[in-house]
């Protein structure tokens, strides 16, 4: 029993301490249409998102917002 509480306790924390590294999409969208913007491969998602908040800031029009996807 203490070798499975000790099993679980690893398994979360291995988990819990890696980062998502995959592909990731800037979609920006004015509220009809839907445009990919950027691709960033192999990439965290705080930094796709930090890099999607750069392409919102370089649009700079009020009605279009980017999300990574």
């Amino acid at each position: 029993m203490k070798n499975l509480k000790m099993g679980i306790l690893i398994a979360f924390f291995a988990i819990a301490t890696t980062s998502c590294v995959k592909d990731w999409n800037c979609e920006c969208t004015d509220g009809t249409t839907t445009h990919v913007m950027a691709t960033y491969p192999h990439t965290k998602m705080s930094d796709a998102k930090k890099s999607c908040s750069q392409v919102q800031q370089t649009i700079n029009v009020p009605s279009v917002t980017c999300k990574v996807k």
